[in-house]
């Protein structure tokens, strides 16, 4: 799994911390702010502060990657130093790409701070073991075919007690 900060690689995770790495970012603005869970993929982001609002991405690359876009392998040494921007060219390792957009807010508390200090962390932004969006398009569906049919009954029945109070 792959972790963007603006179009910047802030993690590389493979599922075990000797084959994963992880960047501090520009100016080092996530150094010693990230924890991941190696099994799932998740990233929190610890003591978030106004810098670090913007547009986050994960993308979820198939593990037999082509290398054609970009490698779940990493060198030897981890350089968390290193600046990576993120490469646009075609998804096919690509298995799917998520992202969510940060916006500093500050605590009425905060106000005192030298620092801003924003109250939330960006945690889990990828579940481990959801449903899929296919199970999720058909529990939709079976909800909004529920809701139809009670609502048509209903209204059958209204229609019905009206004309027999007519007659």
């Amino acid at each position: 799994m792959l972790w963007y900060f603006e179009d910047t690689r802030m993690a590389l995770i493979n599922g075990h911390p000797n084959t994963s790495c992880l960047y501090d970012g520009e100016d080092g603005r996530f150094r010693d702010r990230l924890e991941v869970d190696y099994e799932t993929g998740s990233l929190t982001i610890t003591h978030i502060r106004s810098e670090h609002a913007g547009r986050y991405e994960a993308e979820l690359i198939r593990s037999e990657s082509s290398g054609k876009r970009q490698s779940l392998n990493r060198n030897r040494k981890c350089d968390s130093t290193k600046i990576t921007r993120k490469i646009s060219s075609s998804h096919d390792d690509t298995i799917k790409t998520f992202s969510v957009i940060i916006i500093a807010s500050l605590s009425d508390q905060d106000a005192t701070n030298k620092e801003p200090y924003m109250e939330k962390h960006v945690a889990d932004l990828i579940p481990g073991s959801g449903l899929s969006s296919g199970a999720v398009a058909g529990i939709v569906v079976v909800l909004l075919v529920s809701v139809a049919s009670v609502a048509g009954v209903i209204y059958y029945r209204s229609s019905r007690k009206e004309r027999l109070q007519i007659v």
